[in-house]
């Protein structure tokens, strides 16, 4: 089997220490099976992001428009993958990552977006708490009725077909907040 390719993007607004771990993280997941094409879009002003991105092999894009839904958008748009993920800059991976979402698109050719439980931790990157969602969700109208009652899944757990990006476009770069719980839904 090829390696799958997978485009990571990641927004980033003057927080150079957070994105290298981010980048960092990211790059643990690659290997024969999986080539990770990061995209960094910056809308802040430190000239640390771009060297950061570069120390990583990321792509990196500035972005005028303020806001992680311009950058996610300018990112996404710019990604090269079969999939696209996301991962905010103050955010990070298990080595694991990614490996579970592609075994479900692989096995059901119809599912548009995965999104896998979310590890909540200190800024150390020590866990506490338990895995969030204990359980995942089953597709379907409930699914809904529970994202619209409180289940918010964190974007950094979503991987999409890139199909999907070309279908319904980008995050709403009006919103302030919320942005990307309205993307998915």
């Amino acid at each position: 089997m090829s390696a799958r390719r997978v485009s990571v993007v990641v927004p980033t607004c003057n927080r150079p220490g957070p994105l290298r771990r981010a980048l960092a993280s990211i790059r643990t997941v690659e290997g024969p099976d999986i080539r990770i094409e990061i995209v960094v879009a910056d809308n802040g002003s430190c000239p640390d992001s771009k060297t950061a991105a570069a120390e990583y092999g990321a792509k990196y894009l500035t972005v005028e428009k303020k806001g992680p839904s311009a950058a996610r958008n300018t990112a996404m748009f710019a990604a090269t993958g079969d999939y696209i993920a996301f991962l905010d800059d103050d955010d990070a991976w298990t080595d694991k990552h990614l490996r579970k979402h592609l075994e479900l698109f692989e096995a059901n050719e119809e599912l548009d977006l995965v999104i896998g439980q979310v590890i909540s931790t200190n800024e150390k990157y020590q866990p506490f708490g338990d895995p969030w969602l204990a359980e995942p969700p089953e597709a379907g109208p409930d699914l809904l009725r529970r994202m619209l009652s409180g289940y918010f899944p964190q974007i950094g757990a979503v991987l999409i077909r890139t199909r999907v990006r070309d279908q319904i476009g980008g995050f709403d770069t009006n919103l302030i907040g919320g942005e990307d719980l309205d993307w998915l839904l």
